[in-house]
């Protein structure tokens, strides 16, 4: 069974927007998202695996707090441990830091 974009969004909101107890450590360097669709981009390639290109600071709730000129660096496997427990119907191929963003590829996302 093929997961949709609406389904991995909504996991991953969940996910990043999780409670300061329930939240994952491996996300603590992803901001909580106030805005999904500012903070989550998806883009489908050509051999049918999906781009999910999440934000590290996106448009969170109001910072007034200095942020760093480098972000940190993302637990990429712990980010795909989590991925995979939580999107069991789709493979996680990589998750890869691109410094304020983080990559996720997934495959067998249905694009409906």
């Amino acid at each position: 069974m093929k997961l949709s974009n609406a389904v991995i969004i909504a996991a991953l909101v969940e996910i990043i927007n999780a409670p300061p107890g329930q939240r994952p450590p491996a996300f603590d360097t992803i901001a909580r998202l106030m805005y999904p669709p500012r903070g989550i981009s998806l883009l489908e390639q050509e051999d049918g695996v999906l781009l999910v290109i999440v934000k590290k600071w996106g448009f969170q709730y109001k910072h007034r707090g200095p942020k760093p000129k480098v972000p940190p660096l993302a637990d990429c496997e712990g980010i795909r441990q989590v991925l995979s427990q939580q999107l069991a119907e789709v493979e996680i191929i990589s998750v890869e830091d691109h410094g304020s963003q983080v990559w996720v590829f997934i495959k067998g996302v249905n694009s409906k």
